[in-house]
């Protein structure tokens, strides 16, 4: 009797340890044992990312990756799997573990930090891994909490200080809010934590990073460490696969051979996704494609000059169309090579009542050598005395130009010269001066018959400021490219009049 009562007891023990090494042997098993402790409400719900994502963490663990970055659309689990789970499978095997972690947000750090304690002191896993190790008493906070064999748990957000602690892995999960990245203070605020404090806390130089989020920007956290720092494994998972193979160490991760094909239909089927797609706007190539613009551009839509409001900038009969030109400058706020280069934009008016765009440049120019640039491009575009106006954003090195000139200049050029302060920021004055593109009053030249070098970076079909805004590193040409609209849309509301006149039968110019 007493033998048979011992073997009942024995059984579930032996399970429990069989099932405990299965656990810490897979990331993914140990997930699904442990979903219904974090999750008792909700369904654990199955999907080849989830694997691919444990495969690439495993790899972390195993010293095969040191550095990775994961680009992800949200709501396919990254923080439970990176945040919660990961870490919490980690301590089972190696509790002398040292984690940092990061989000944008304290709470948000926080909350996966107490996820993670909290199933660490669930029946379920200290009937499995209770033996490996113990939290400790002195130190299990909200926060921050250590185990018995010095390992330790450490919750911050990006930008806040770390004082003395290092990490053996440190986790950067979602650096930046969704909206604040769009702002060129907050982004680059985040970077630069990024760049000079959150290298410092590794432990030694085995240190392993893995980096999460959804792309928010081409300069954000992904676009500045895989630009400018480089030596990371990318895993990057489009909600719809584009038909490109990716690799990392562990070879080619996409498991989709259909383009189109979605990352997580058992999650977010089609209907869904064109839901989050129409939630998200303009936001949703960045969030769920990986790709921080959509195809047809940002706020200006390259749909407006695709078979139309194109010229030919060879043909030599243009110079005879010009009824008046313009310079537009957007001048650099300082010297630093971070900052946007200083830029001009070549506006010339056309007697089919439209400006077209001549010409950009775009050059970092020490503050002091700026107005000599100025007035040789003054020069050069009034050879046949049609330059009507010299336009400088008044402030930062502009400001100094103006004043320079107006001192030296010869009077000609000094008399054109006019102070503009646009209003609003950048995405405002973008919005704008996109209504006198939809109304097809702005030509471009045609990308076939331009091979100047300021057309690729303003207009190249991928990368082209124009298309990215506001979702570039740069916006120089784009900013001045606005600023020339706005200053000038006196004559486009003329034009715009001008041109409903003629459509109605009236053939009064109107300019």
């Amino acid at each position: 009797m007493e033998r048979r009562r011992r073997a009942q007891t024995a059984t579930p023990t032996t399970e429990i340890e069989q099932d405990a090494e299965r656990c810490a042997a897979s990331l993914m098993t140990f997930v699904r044992g442990a979903w219904d402790v974090l999750e008792p409400a909700t369904s654990f719900v199955d999907g080849w990312v989830l694997h691919v994502v444990a495969e690439h963490l495993e790899a972390v663990s195993r010293g095969e990756i040191q550095n990775l970055i994961i680009n992800i659309p949200p709501g396919t689990m990254k923080s439970l799997m990176c945040c919660v789970f990961w870490p919490t499978w980690e301590w089972a095997t190696r509790p002398h573990r040292r984690f940092l972690t990061a989000s944008y947000a304290q709470p948000l750090a926080t909350r996966d930090a107490l996820k993670s304690r909290r199933l660490i002191q669930s029946m379920w896993y200290q009937e499995r891994f209770g033996r490996s190790f113990a939290l400790a008493d002195d130190q299990n906070q909200k926060t921050r909490y250590d185990n018995n064999k010095t390992g330790f748990r450490l919750a911050l957000s990006v930008g806040g200080a770390v004082t003395g602690e290092r990490g053996d892995i440190r986790i950067l999960d979602d650096p930046h809010h969704a909206q604040d990245v769009k702002s060129d203070v907050g982004r680059e605020s985040d970077i630069e934590w990024i760049k000079t404090v959150w290298p410092t806390r590794k432990m030694s130089s085995a240190s392993a990073e893995v980096v999460i989020m959804q792309r928010l920007h081409e300069r954000d956290a992904t676009g500045f460490l895989l630009a400018e720092i480089g030596d990371y494994e990318h895993l990057c998972l489009p909600m719809h696969w584009d038909g490109v193979r990716r690799f990392t160490v562990l070879g080619n991760y996409d498991r989709r051979n259909e383009p189109g094909q979605l990352l997580f239909p058992e999650r977010f089927d089609e209907k869904e996704v064109t839901r989050l797609e129409l939630l998200l706007g303009s936001d949703a190539a960045g969030q769920l494609e990986q790709k921080p613009t959509s195809a047809e551009g940002g706020i200006f839509q390259k749909s407006i000059w695709e078979d139309k409001n194109r010229y030919d900038a060879s043909s030599e009969s243009i110079r005879n169309r010009v009824l008046a030109r313009w310079l537009t400058f957007d001048t650099a706020l300082k010297d630093k090579s971070s900052n946007d280069p200083s830029a001009c934009c070549v506006w010339e008016l056309w007697p089919d009542y439209r400006l077209a765009v001549r010409e950009m440049w775009e050059e970092r120019v020490n503050s002091a050598l700026l107005p000599a640039k100025i007035e040789t491009l003054a020069r050069r575009w009034n050879v046949d005395g049609k330059l009507r106006s010299i336009v400088i954003e008044d402030k930062g090195s502009g400001t100094t130009a103006i004043q320079t000139l107006r001192m030296s200049a010869e009077a000609w050029l000094a008399e054109k010269l006019v102070e503009f302060q646009p209003q609003g920021d950048k995405p405002f004055r973008a919005k704008l001066a996109s209504v006198w593109c939809e109304r097809n009053l702005i030509q471009l030249p045609h990308p076939e018959l331009s091979n100047a070098e300021w057309y690729s970076k303003f207009l190249d079909q991928e990368k082209g400021q124009l298309w990215m805004f506001p979702n570039v590193a740069h916006d120089d040409l784009v900013d001045t490219f606005s600023m020339g609209i706005l200053y000038l849309e006196n004559y486009l509301a003329e034009g715009w009049r001008a041109r409903q006149s003629k459509q109605n039968g009236n053939t009064d110019r109107g300019i």
